[in-house]
């Protein structure tokens, strides 16, 4: 199993359908979060054990960036917050051929810019991602 940098994630955001992709830029941390809900199956009739079958799947993006004035995907990303525009989005662990990349929709759900007195600005944001994540091998 090889191991990568976590510095080396990327978060992309697409305006055109998922045809181009432009860099959200000063990411700190980001993570997927993908989830199947659990239907509860249980009886009167079953044994000591519940049962349970899948339900649906939902997938949630968390990041915090760094604030960036000048960079076009953080500025796509507030856009589309503030227009309520669904947009799709890419997430890399790395950039590699072969390497491993999920692709869905997503609305903006949370922006949080903040500006300490004794740190540089950040923005903790929430992609909720809407319809099917795709895997796929980068090309």
């Amino acid at each position: 199993m090889s191991k990568i940098a976590g510095r080396l994630q990327k978060l992309a955001i697409s305006t055109d359908g998922g045809s181009t992709y432009t860099d959200i830029n000063g990411i700190v941390d980001a993570d997927l979060a993908m989830e199947n809900a659990e239907l509860d199956t249980t009886t009167h009739d079953d044994t000591n054990s519940r049962s349970y079958i899948y339900g649906r799947f939902s997938g949630t993006i968390n990041a915090t960036l760094k604030w960036d004035d000048a960079d076009t995907g953080q500025d796509t990303l507030i856009t589309s917050f503030l227009n309520k525009t669904i947009l799709d989005y890419r997430f890399r662990m790395e950039t590699l051929v072969g390497a491993q990349e999920y692709e869905s929709q997503g609305l903006v759900t949370a922006l949080n810019p903040s500006g300490p007195n004794d740190d540089v600005a950040e923005m903790p944001v929430t992609i909720r991602l809407t319809g099917d994540i795709t895997k796929a091998a980068q090309t």
